[in-house]
């Protein structure tokens, strides 16, 4: 076979990711108090982007003439309708000339900083002086907590660094799953620095971080409120033991008689199975929401949060009174590059808020009937659902409800709690939401008596007199999902509680 080389057109598409659309993707995921940070540190690195207060916000909004086609859409469901209102402002977030702008020496300190910038060493995540200066205004999650502790102790390196380093390692129940094999390995260090560091990490609050299962956990809020013996070890490592109602066997493990050891099982009740989770619930309850959804006078509006929406101005007319100035090549081409950069990201805010308040108007079309009446209405949706019907990517609707809150008047929801799978009606009406059956198992047993607990089947045949076509393992995977014991296991827990 001849061998030889030779030129050949060959024409192809691809997609290509560009900078600008991974940035609008970005921010698309992020919530506004993330929102806020990013915007901050970009308005630090553009000197052609600025802050922009709520009074500016407003201002800028009555006098701007730019302004884009309105984002809400009054929209008729069950003779009610939905608005979104709130965001007619323009979001074009111009300079507006009124404004005095910024020091023009703000440009020339940022362009020579961005060009006399040296490479250097990045710093590492195990720095103390980084993690605590990236947690300043997060001390209420637990790694702001752990770390605000940590950095108040005089602890000596690299001890310290291994410490903030193990942080990183938690997972959201607070406790370390990884093996000390796999923890040396990632980390670079030996047996005993690792022994050294968790030594006192396991002595920090909230009591039982750093556990690595739920009898180390349990122990270690034992031993934060001086109970604990060894009799109460042996009790922790047989907790399925309560479950299955064997008190004989287990006080005969334990060496106690039954009265010391239902002392023991009513001491361990407080304790805290997931350390953990009590920063996420309050950053839950505190954090102020991204859609505020609201009924006035027989109509639903959706709205964006005006008070917790970051916001930026894109000084125009500053960039257009420095362009006309004479500079060298390389200024002007810095000025052009910080005024494309913000070009870009005052539209991949633009794009944020529409995308979000749209889908936001949608689930609200779709919920009404949960928005009027509660859980037990939740209608069955699924992500592609709302993609298909405002023809977007299903990753985009993903990204859109992830991490996001929604204001209604039955209180403060997740975005994404309003997606769920569908439950057959067995007299063929329409489906039943997932998380609203998941609702009426959860109020069925909560109505059981200690004498008349409710079985699976017995379950089962509850839901199917509500017309709610159910299998027996669904009501057992739901259940256990919502860590719910089984009837035999709850009629002996509310023994013991009597």
């Amino acid at each position: 076979m001849k061998i030889q080389t030779k030129l050949q057109v060959k024409q192809t598409q691809t997609l290509a990711m560009t900078p600008q659309m991974q940035q609008a993707i970005r921010l698309l995921q992020l919530n506004n108090l993330e929102l806020e940070q990013y915007l901050a540190d970009e308005v630090q690195q553009n000197p052609l982007l600025e802050r922009q207060s709520k009074n500016d916000f407003e201002e800028t909004s009555r006098k701007t003439s730019l302004g884009e086609e309105s984002l809400a859409v009054d929209m008729k469901i069950a003779h009610k309708e939905i608005s979104g209102i709130g965001t007619d402002a323009d979001y074009e977030n111009r300079w507006d000339s009124d404004r005095p702008p910024v020091s023009p020496s703000r440009l020339h300190q940022t362009q020579k900083m961005e060009m006399n910038r040296l490479p250097s060493e990045p710093r590492k995540l195990t720095d103390p002086g980084y993690v605590i200066e990236q947690t300043v205004s997060q001390t209420d999650t637990l790694r702001g907590h752990l770390i605000m502790q940590l950095g108040e102790e005089n602890l000596h390196q690299p001890l310290k660094s291994i410490c903030f380093a193990l942080i990183e390692w938690l997972d959201s129940d607070g406790y370390l799953r990884e093996t000390d094999k796999e923890l040396t390995k990632a980390l670079g260090i030996d047996y005993t620095q690792l022994d050294e560091a968790l030594c006192f990490l396991r002595r920090l609050t909230p009591a039982g971080v750093f556990a690595r299962d739920l009898a180390d956990c349990l122990n270690l809020q034992l031993q934060y409120k001086n109970l604990w013996t060894p009799a109460y070890n042996v009790l922790v490592q047989n907790l399925p033991l309560i479950m299955k109602g064997e008190l004989s066997t287990l006080a005969r493990k334990c060496d106690v008689s039954h009265t010391v050891l239902n002392r023991m099982i009513h001491e361990l009740r407080p304790l805290d199975p997931h350390p953990g989770r009590a920063f996420e619930n309050d950053i839950l309850q505190t954090r102020p929401p991204e859609v505020i959804i609201r009924e006035q006078g027989g109509t639903w509006h959706v709205e964006l949060n005006e008070e917790s929406l970051p916001k930026i101005l894109l000084l125009d007319g500053y960039w257009e009174e420095l362009a006309a100035r004479k500079m060298s090549k390389q200024d002007r081409k810095y000025l052009n590059k910080c005024f494309q950069s913000g070009q870009w990201l005052v539209k991949a805010l633009n794009q944020r808020a529409a995308t979000i308040l749209q889908v936001a108007r949608e689930i609200t079309r779709r919920q009404h009937a949960f928005l009027e009446k509660g859980v037990h209405h939740l209608q069955p949706m699924i992500l592609r659902d709302i993609a298909e019907e405002l023809d977007l990517h299903e990753s985009t609707v993903s990204r859109v409800t992830a991490n996001k809150l929604v204001q209604t008047p039955r209180g403060v929801f997740d975005m994404r709690y309003f997606f769920s799978g569908a439950i057959n009606h067995n007299n063929n009406g329409s489906a039943h939401s997932a998380e609203a059956v998941r609702a009426r198992i959860k109020e069925l047993i909560v109505a059981e008596t200690a004498s008349k607990t409710l079985s699976d089947e017995a379950l089962v045949k509850a839901l199917q007199a509500d017309g709610i076509d159910i299998a027996r393992r669904t009501i057992a995977k739901y259940r256990e999902a919502m860590h719910i014991p089984n009837s035999t296991q709850r009629k002996r827990l509310a023994k013991l509680a009597g």
